[in-house]
């Protein structure tokens, strides 16, 4: 956005030199993307907001908060699955789902995945699920040596079946700040099932309508989860067994979320291509 200029009230008398203007910047919303819409910024001063929702021997001790962010941090050879989930559970209508993250670039066929979600029940769920990747898929996306595949997924588009998941997946830097976007809208045909739209750094990625919506979760909600977690299929070759032996001398594998936003979506039209969350991102976090 261009600055405005303003000129100082002084008197220019003959052969003066013309006063420099005086640059006023014009003041940054506080939501530079969708600024008269409701808007909730969670940063990471504690985790009042968020409960522990791990699994497989991971939990407190795998998760912890320094300078407004949280660490996450699991053993890459275990079973650990390290969740926290934001409360209260009550999005169910429009809005736009943001979460900033710092990505470390993962180690060759490593299984651990950085997950920023949208879960409700084990069908109802909208996942960026971010790691390695399976060496097919890393070739079919063109990834690159310092790149990680980012899977966009929805569990089941009919609400009930697996059978109807859709997933797709694009490469990424690791190693690197980036800001993820999940928008859910609403259908305008009288339907009112969701269509949600992922962007990564403000490019679209992905783009699924559901079979379902609000009227059909029977009185559920979603909630946004971050999540590091070791799941056997975002490992690469073929040697890599559904859960590995466990090496407790392994180094560990972190990851860093900056802030989750949440902005309702009251306007009752698609928000379409996020900016930046909240400006430029912070300096790399230390010890990932």
């Amino acid at each position: 956005m261009s600055a405005q200029y303003t000129l100082n009230a002084i008197e220019v008398k003959d052969g003066a030199s013309t006063p420099t203007p005086t640059p006023t910047p014009t003041p940054t919303p506080s939501n530079p993307t969708t600024p008269n819409l409701p808007r909730t910024v969670e940063r990471f001063a504690d985790l009042s907001k968020w409960i522990d929702d791990s699994a497989e021997g991971a939990g407190a001790q795998n998760y912890w908060v320094s300078n407004n962010q949280v660490y996450f941090s699991v053993n890459p050879t275990s079973r650990e699955r390290a969740k926290l989930l934001y409360t209260p559970r009550t999005f169910k209508e429009s809005g736009r789902h943001q979460w900033r993250v710092y990505l470390p670039m993962r180690n060759l066929h490593q299984i651990t995945s950085v997950g920023a979600f949208l879960y409700a029940n084990e069908y109802m769920e909208f996942d960026f699920e971010i790691g390695y990747g399976a060496d097919d898929l890393r070739e079919a996306a063109g990834a690159q040596p310092n790149e990680i595949l980012a899977y966009m997924t929805t569990q089941a588009t009919d609400g009930k079946s697996w059978d109807t998941r859709v997933t797709k997946e694009v490469a990424i830097s690791g190693n690197a700040w980036h800001d993820l976007t999940m928008d859910l809208d609403l259908s305008t045909d009288g339907t009112r099932q969701f269509i949600v739209t992922w962007y990564i750094d403000g490019r679209q990625v992905m783009q699924s309508r559901q079979q379902w919506g609000p009227d059909q979760m029977k009185g559920g909600a979603f909630s946004s989860e971050l999540s590091l977690e070791n799941l056997w299929w975002m490992g690469a070759g073929e040697n890599v067994p559904e859960w590995p032996d466990y090496n407790p001398n392994a180094r560990a594998a972190r990851v860093v979320f900056d802030r989750y936003v949440y902005t309702a979506n009251t306007s009752g039209k698609p928000l379409g291509a996020p900016g930046p969350i909240d400006g430029a991102f912070p300096p790399t976090p230390a010890n990932v």
